[in-house]
């Protein structure tokens, strides 16, 4: 257990990193098991998470998916095509844009999706069965105020992406 002795900006930033540390580490391990459980159903990581784009956002484009995901659109187009082909997914006419077809699921890559997420369910469930509802919840809820707060921070005018707090190693000598 961390022991925090004052309330500084030190000790804050130390309890925070070291939160950051374990999502950090639990990413590791629950991306294994998300990997394995999704491979079974046919879906390798980049095509889980195209469909999670479609799950939540519906059918949408190349384009946006790329976007969402912070990939190029030459490997959503690749990995989509892919999945058409295997029939995870359809595409169809865009009627707000001649080009861009609009990507959806198919009804049988909506039923693998759905199946895997279950599965993953019940892992969860048999993996953590005595884990605190309310607690995870509160957890859950710091985490998305954590990732909105973070991700709208500019790097580049942020007050240490100018610092001198590191030392310069060809200075040492």
């Amino acid at each position: 257990m961390i022991q925090v002795k004052k309330d500084t900006e030190e000790s804050r930033g130390q309890v925070v990193h070291d939160l950051f540390k374990e999502v950090f580490l639990l990413h590791g391990v629950l991306s294994a098991i998300t990997d394995t459980v999704h491979e079974q159903a046919g879906l390798g990581t980049p095509q889980r998470r195209i469909m999670h784009v479609l799950d939540r956002h519906g059918p949408t484009t190349i384009p946006h998916i790329a976007s969402r995901l912070g990939v190029s659109r030459q490997f959503i187009r690749t990995v989509c095509n892919k999945m058409i082909a295997e029939g995870f997914l359809e595409s169809g006419e865009n009627p707000f844009h001649k080009k861009s077809m609009l990507i959806r699921m198919s009804e049988s890559g909506a039923v693998r999706f759905q199946q895997a997420e279950e599965k993953e369910h019940r892992i969860i469930e048999q993996a953590l069965p005595g884990i605190d509802l309310k607690e995870a919840s509160r957890a859950v809820q710091l985490l998305k105020r954590i990732r909105g707060q973070i991700g709208s921070v500019d790097l580049a005018t942020f007050p240490w992406s100018q610092s001198e707090d590191f030392e310069n190693p060809e200075e040492r000598y």
